[in-house]
């Protein structure tokens, strides 16, 4: 039962290692967006928090991030928080409707000292109305999307705005983001 124990601390204690120096590497480019190596923190913090919880993560690619327990596929998604929230890109879609992960975790960190400051958990169900394409609110590769408002009178505003919808699940995380954050137990 010990070494179990040793094992598991082991791994925390690399995954702890590898986010460390990942946040290191973000702040000295700070002027620069890295969206890889911004993937790749959120997919260790994500690692860490799961090993915390004790589940046993295994690193994959290219359909999903992070194999938990052996059967449970995670997606995570981080953003940079702005003035106005952050936003997590599925590009157009496929991902979701085509339930490759079972699970995404939209890792929100401080843009300035690159620190989490989210961990948002959402089942493949809670994202279905993320497919629908928003191309006036992003990029036309990356049109299929989920926002986080800090403000809600502000997201309905840039809604009005660009002609786009907001879905039902930004509402919830607008209003209740506790519904979401640090949500681990969903994960089975």
């Amino acid at each position: 039962m010990s070494q179990n124990k040793d094992a598991r601390k082991l791994e925390l204690k690399e995954l702890e290692t590898m986010s460390k120096g990942l946040a290191i590497a973000l702040k000295y480019i700070k002027d620069r967006r890295f969206t890889n190596l911004e993937s790749a923190y959120g997919e260790c913090l994500v690692a860490q928090k799961l090993v915390e919880n004790n589940h046993v993560v295994e690193f994959k690619q290219p359909q999903f991030d992070l194999l938990v327990d052996g059967k449970i596929r995670v997606e995570v998604k981080c953003g940079e928080l702005w003035d106005y929230g952050a936003s997590a890109s599925f590009g157009k879609g496929d991902q979701i409707r085509e339930k490759k992960f079972n699970y995404c975790i939209f890792v929100i960190i401080d843009r300035v000292t690159f620190e989490p400051k989210n961990f948002f958990v959402f089942s493949i169900n809670e994202l279905e109305e993320c497919t629908i394409l928003r191309p006036k609110w992003t990029m036309p590769d990356t049109s299929s999307a989920l926002f986080f408002y800090k403000d809600f009178m502000e997201f309905e505003k840039d809604s009005k705005e660009k002609g786009e919808p907001i879905f039902n699940i930004e509402k919830q995380l607008c209003d209740n983001p506790k519904l979401f954050d640090n949500q681990w137990n969903k994960i089975q």
